[in-house]
């Protein structure tokens, strides 16, 4: 009995130790746990933790989105609309300004020769002019900004803000001078030309505010330029630009017109071979026609 006494005391005594041991582990692992959070917690409060910034909307928030961000240019493209929405500061209006690349244009200024002929008597290129701009904004903006500020902006009815960025070369060479008045004639025919062909746009009142949040509307012509495009929103209040956000979108060729783009960029004597024999074409055609319907008579 002795035997299997001390037997069982021993085991008690075991199993109480490994309780204990077990229970020692148990309560060092939590507080381990319990440590290491409130450690991590102000390491991220000292490290100045904020949530996430999709859940912040400071009063100077500013977004703005083009939908689509690709407009395809097809054989049969006619136009399409491109619309920019987004979200302001509240109370203020919006301006959105949208710009392609810079290009060179090539004018030509008429003259009489001999007294009788009009004919070109001069030629220049004009740099920098992108070949598509466009302004809308909520409201007049002449009434939302001061003249130099929409100058400054590039968003001035008049476009003077061109006139700082375009450079004018004579077409024929670099003997030849354009003086200050000659070159700034060539930037306002530009200009003119440009807002002829409803290139170059001012629209008042094109975009809608309601509340945080904006929307306009711009129309594209068949005649859009490609290339990339450039959209920045200003909010306006009290007559300063108080945020801003730029977004980008393109007009690309695809299929067909992308391969007679691309000829004409890189094979333009073929691609021009190609444009008078489908002129001509054209012509006989239409010639056929005329010759038998007259013949009918």
């Amino acid at each position: 009995m002795n035997k299997w006494a001390k037997l069982l005391t021993r085991m008690r005594t075991h199993i109480r130790t490994k309780i204990k041991f077990t229970a020692a582990i148990f309560t060092a692992t939590l507080l381990t746990g319990l440590l290491a959070g409130s450690g991590a917690a102000n390491a991220q409060q000292s490290n100045g933790y904020r949530p996430p910034e999709e859940t912040i909307v400071p009063a100077s928030n500013m977004r703005i989105r083009a939908l689509p961000n690709e407009v395809l240019i097809t054989i049969g493209y006619s136009g399409s609309t491109i619309h920019f929405y987004g979200v302001a500061p509240q109370g203020s209006d919006v301006i959105i300004k949208v710009s392609s690349s810079p290009e060179q244009a090539k004018l030509s200024k008429k003259g009489k020769m001999l007294g009788a002929f009009w004919m070109t008597v001069e030629q220049a290129n004009v740099n920098n002019l992108p070949s598509f701009y466009a302004v809308l904004s909520s409201r007049d903006v002449a009434r939302l900004l001061p003249e130099a500020k929409q100058v400054e902006l590039g968003v001035d009815p008049g476009f003077k803000s061109f006139l700082s960025v375009a450079t004018v070369q004579d077409a024929g060479g670099a003997a030849k001078q354009l003086t200050p008045d000659d070159a700034q004639e060539y930037i306002l025919g530009l200009e003119n030309v440009k807002e002829k062909e409803d290139l170059f746009q001012i629209r008042n009142g094109a975009v809608t505010v309601d509340g945080p949040d904006y929307l306009a509307s711009l129309d594209l012509d068949a005649i859009i330029p490609l290339g990339d495009y450039e959209v920045t929103a200003y909010a306006v209040k009290n007559s300063q630009v108080i945020a801003q956000s730029s977004t980008s979108f393109t007009v690309k060729p695809v299929g067909a017109t992308h391969w007679l783009a691309s000829m004409a960029v890189d094979k333009p004597v073929i691609y021009g071979i190609m444009s008078v024999a489908v002129a001509l074409a054209a012509g006989l055609g239409v010639g056929a026609v005329f010759k038998g319907g007259g013949g009918s008579h």
